[in-house]
């Protein structure tokens, strides 16, 4: 009898616990899954084709009011410790305000291998150039995608970013792509300290895709990344004036 009752027990407390942890994990899915109303924002899934593979990217887009079209700012996202897989949702509010309030449609990506983006994350190693090529494979893929939409302007598109975001968007920019009006790099560059010589590295690879790059208004910012001191060259130093028309 008291074996019945010990077992009756322990039942009510699984079942007890299985009850609390549904209820931790309703939760936990539906904060990741509010979105802010009043920026408009939502998240979509957009197809990357490769050679071999399709992959499908998480972006998020805040819209302002009206159908458009509007011009378009896409905002690159770092790279933080660890692995990408686990990076959350890059949500800039602030940032996508600002703009909102000018006409833009704001386009936050998130690269392949970052939170629920398909794929995998790819390095290039050593070779901090071809990672900036590879991230802007998925900003191109995504700009591919949105500018076919009606309520999207072809023709005005500004790239921005911030660390390895940054340093995605001097990648995107050597690409030429079309409508694009202005580039803004906010102390873009990645940290590889396992590998000889990275800062000389990345100090010549970012001079490369400013000289391809010279026909696009660009604007760098200079000074101390939070993940490495480094002084680039002279020509990522350009600014210039962003036009808002």
């Amino acid at each position: 009898m008291a074996a019945l009752i010990h077992s009756q027990s322990q039942s009510r407390f699984v079942a007890c616990c299985v009850f609390v942890l549904t209820l931790l994990l309703a939760c936990a899915q539906a904060v990741a899954q509010e979105l802010n109303v009043s920026l408009r924002e939502q998240v979509l899934m957009l197809l990357k084709k490769g050679a071999l593979f399709t992959s499908l990217l998480e972006t998020t887009v805040y819209m302002p009011p009206g159908d458009g079209p509007f011009p378009l700012v896409v905002i690159n996202h770092g790279k933080a410790p660890g692995n990408p897989r686990f990076q959350a949702r890059y949500r800039p509010s602030a940032a996508a305000r600002f703009f909102l309030q000018r006409g833009y449609a704001v386009l936050v990506p998130m690269r392949q291998g970052f939170s629920k983006s398909e794929g995998s994350y790819i390095g290039g190693g050593c070779n901090v150039e071809s990672n900036g090529e590879v991230q802007a494979e998925d900003i191109k893929a995504v700009l591919d995608h949105v500018t076919t939409l009606g309520w999207a302007d072809k023709t005005r598109i500004l790239v921005a970013g911030q660390s390895h975001g940054g340093w995605t968007t001097l990648a995107f920019g050597a690409l030429g792509y079309p409508g694009v009006r202005g580039l803004v790099n906010f102390a873009g560059g990645l940290r590889q300290v396992d590998c000889a010589g990275w800062e000389a590295g990345l100090a010549r690879a970012g001079s490369d895709s400013v000289t391809v790059e010279n026909q696009i208004r660009s604007w760098s910012t200079s000074g101390t990344g939070s993940d490495y001191t480094i002084t680039l060259g002279e020509g990522q130093y350009l600014r210039c004036h962003f036009s808002d028309r």
